[in-house]
């Protein structure tokens, strides 16, 4: 009864929650119906579940393979507030943990709620996983529900290749994502702490960060974080400044003995076009004092993003 996923790679994961939650029909999911143990249906519950039965919170532990990191106690509040006035919508997923104690395998959110919002029970299925299947449940199910930052999701990802040796495909298989999607949630976890912050409290994006990952040191990557914060720069436009500080500064033709130098004032000038426009800006004289100003672009939208930007739209 209890097989471990390498044997079966997506008999628990891959069918989604649904792994995780009854069939119609098995049994009221509302933290205010209490069950007792005697009367919790048999039948309708998946492959590896024992049982349905409302259970006193305090004989549930959290679980140790939880990938959420942090809980918002704002939105803790919000979900305390619904369930004293719904109810338990979904119940909580546990496991025995010994001495008539269980372990959360994913809810520890709504297990959370119940107490704030004052319940004594909670509606709980039980089932029989080991340790290495709890990670993942735990893990496919925040992914399900969109609740962890990207580097929740990076950090569970890692867990599981540490911890139970998986590869990137094996993960992919088990969450339902693309290989390349693995990857890059992994590659977060280069970042610098303050780019992992920032990511953390949605100052920016997986694709701001991703694009930061290009750059040689975590202090080149702390700055430009924060000056596209600062200046609320969208992904293209921090590609863009990427891409042309890896590029360096391009070679100037010697000048001839009595050519005269460039105009700081005109250095300064172009400067401060290449910050507004987010691409790199060149003049090119003519003796006449006539000239030519080139703006780099290196995609369609790109050249549409600096349109819109020079013409303000």
């Amino acid at each position: 009864m209890n097989k471990t996923l390498d044997q079966n790679p997506r008999k628990a994961l891959g069918k989604g929650l649904s792994a995780l939650l009854p069939s119609r029909g098995a049994a009221p999911a509302r933290a205010s119906i209490a069950m007792p143990a005697s009367a919790a249906p048999a039948r309708g519950l998946p492959e590896h579940f024992e049982n349905f039965q409302s259970l006193p919170l305090d004989q549930i532990v959290p679980g140790n393979e939880q990938p959420r990191a942090n809980f918002d106690p704002e939105k803790l509040a919000e979900l305390a507030d619904s369930i004293r006035a719904n109810g338990i919508i979904q119940p909580i997923t546990v496991c025995p943990d010994g001495n008539g104690r269980y372990r959360i395998i994913a809810g520890e959110r709504r297990w959370r709620a119940s107490q704030l919002a004052g319940n004594t029970t909670i509606p709980a299925l039980i089932r029989t996983a080991d340790e290495h299947e709890r990670l993942e449940l735990a893990l496919i199910e925040n992914l399900q529900r969109e609740d962890l930052n990207p580097i929740e999701i990076a950090t569970a990802f890692q867990r599981l290749i540490d911890e139970h040796r998986l590869s990137h495909e094996q993960i992919a298989q088990r969450t339902g994502k693309d290989r390349s999607t693995v990857t890059n949630f992994l590659r977060l976890l280069r970042s610098s702490p303050f780019v992992r912050s920032a990511l953390i409290a949605g100052s920016i994006t997986m694709g701001h960060a991703r694009a930061l990952l290009n750059l040689p040191t975590e202090e080149a990557q702390d700055k430009f974080c924060r000056d596209i914060v600062a200046k609320q720069f969208s992904v293209r436009q921090t590609e863009s400044l990427v891409k042309n500080f890896m590029a360096g500064p391009k070679p100037v033709a010697t000048k001839a003995a009595d050519e005269p130098a460039e105009d700081p004032n005109v250095r300064a000038a172009l400067a401060e076009m290449e910050a507004a426009l987010g691409t790199r800006v060149r003049l090119t004289r003519k003796s006449n004092g006539a000239g030519r100003l080139e703006v780099e672009f290196y995609s369609a939208d790109d050249l549409d993003r600096i349109y819109g930007v020079i013409v303000k739209q």
